[in-house]
């Protein structure tokens, strides 16, 4: 994995961006700078909640996809619970965070 998630934590803690090199299939690793925000556990996954600044929106970004990560000494905020507060109603509307990464498990109910 290329990412740490004791570091990803303190990364949430203490408000410090995280640049992230992701995993293609078709194309080179990308390259995103992101403001981590929530790690999302299940079984068989590990997920990165974060708002990227590249798209300017929030993402999920799968933790064994990610082929290098490096927690920057730049801060976001000194407080990033507004930013929680908006992450946690915009996962409301989708009608959930396990139907949103999940459709297929999200129908059955």
């Amino acid at each position: 994995m290329g990412i740490e998630l004791l570091d990803v934590r303190n990364a949430i803690r203490t408000c410090c961006k995280i640049v992230i090199n992701l995993y293609r299939r078709a194309t080179a690793p990308i390259a995103t700078h992101d403001l981590a925000i929530a790690t999302v556990y299940y079984v068989d996954v590990t997920w990165i909640a974060a708002w990227c600044e590249l798209r300017g929106v929030y993402r999920y970004f799968r933790a064994d996809r990610i082929v290098q990560s490096e927690v920057l000494e730049e801060r976001y905020a000194a407080d990033s619970s507004p930013m929680m507060a908006e992450w946690m109603a915009k996962r409301s509307q989708k009608s959930g965070l396990l139907r949103y990464l999940h459709p297929d498990l999200g129908a059955a109910r």
